[in-house]
């Protein structure tokens, strides 16, 4: 959801079930220019049929690895960033970690 508003009104946007969070770049609060919207709205509208979904993995939860070399094992989140994840792989007896994306990993139901 991006939503145009005062400075003023931003706090009860951020309370709106379903509001992620405010964007940020370069640690400031973002502004999108009208032009960078187009972009962003043609890409939803080429892409509607595509299954977009945002990933969140809490820590301490137990996933599984679907793709890469570490395949088919369960693993537990260490560490949940923008794009990837820190994993801890207690099957393989040992201490060890790895980071991967967020699209190589799912939930185990």
């Amino acid at each position: 959801m991006f939503v145009q508003c005062e400075e003023q009104e931003i706090n009860t946007v951020l309370e709106t079930p379903g509001v992620v969070r405010r964007l940020f770049w370069l640690g400031k609060p973002a502004t999108i220019r009208e032009k960078e919207m187009q972009k962003v709205l043609q890409f939803f509208s080429d892409n509607a049929s595509r299954n977009i979904e945002y990933k969140v993995f809490t820590e301490g939860e137990e996933v599984h690895i679907r793709k890469g070399a570490l395949r088919n094992q369960k693993a537990v989140v260490l560490k949940n960033e923008n794009t990837k994840v820190t994993l801890s792989l207690p099957a393989l007896g040992c201490a060890f970690k790895v980071t991967v994306s967020k699209d190589e990993i799912g939930k185990i139901d």
